[in-house]
Order: structure tokens, then sequence, then C-alpha cells
């Protein structure tokens, strides 16, 4: 989530995010034609080590593919991060027209600057607040597009 400065600068509104889940739902294309979603959290990127996780389903005929993910308790995506600090989690397998939905906290650093965001906005009308896919580049160019009122 960020804020225009202008037509083309940007800020990020909170300092730090935490992943609380993540749940994805993924339909066959025929019932005969089975597909896996799966996310998965870093162990590497965790506390301790171990703190990985990796959830996985496969959709069985009509039934679509779902998966309620949550890290760990001390997994670093379930603790606050500042914003752009590593990969929270990684959708290894997300199939097209899968429905992704990720559940995360926001908080503000008292003792940060606003941070500019790092790829330029292309006719943002300043003082609007726009959201970026998943991925953290902008609407044109990535391949997890948020679902929001105004996106960018």
């Amino acid at each position: 989530m960020l804020v225009a400065s202008s037509n083309v600068q940007g800020y990020q509104v909170f300092d730090c995010v935490k992943v609380e889940f993540v749940e994805m739902w993924a339909c066959p294309a025929a019932s005969n034609s089975p597909l896996t979603v799966l996310v998965e959290f870093s162990a590497d990127a965790g506390i301790a080590a171990g703190d990985g996780g990796v959830f996985s389903d496969t959709s069985v005929g009509v039934t679509p593919a779902h998966v309620f993910a949550k890290p760990s308790k001390f997994a670093s995506s379930s603790l606050w991060n500042g914003a752009g600090t590593g990969i929270a989690f990684t959708l290894t397998n997300c199939p097209i027209n899968a429905i992704i939905d990720v559940c995360v906290s926001y908080k503000n650093n008292d003792s940060a600057g606003p941070s500019a965001v790092t790829q330029a906005l292309v006719g943002a009308a300043t003082g609007q607040f726009y959201y970026r896919g998943l991925d953290g580049v902008a609407t044109a160019a990535t391949k997890f597009p948020a679902q929001a009122a105004l996106t960018i």
C-alpha cells in the first residue's frame, strides 16, 4: 500500500508487516487433470532452524485444491519485518486463475521517516492511495495483481 506524492513518486504507508496466513484455492481445468497448489515459508528466513513450512493440496475430480498456510510462531514472516526486507513466502505452485487470500498486519515505526517506493509510478494522482501486486511490482507487470479499488 502506498500514497502518491506526485504522478511518478510514491511512499509506503506502513513501515512493518507480518504475515498472519495465506489461503489459496485453484479449480482444475477438467475433472481428469488434477493440479497442485503449494505455499512455502522458507526455513532459512526464520530465527531458528526448521521454522519453514510447506503447505500443499491437489485437486481431486471437480473438488478444488485448497491450502490454508500459517507461518510457524518463530518464522521470520510471522514476526514484524521492515517492508521490502526479504521474501515472506513463496507461491511455488500457483496455477493461472488461482484465488489467493493473504492476511497481513501492518504497523509504523515511530523513529523512521517515510520510505519511497522503488519503482516509479505511472499516471498516479497526488494524495491517492494505491496497491501493488503481491510481489511488490507495479500492476502492469505483476503476475499477482491486488483486487483493490486503485492499483498502480
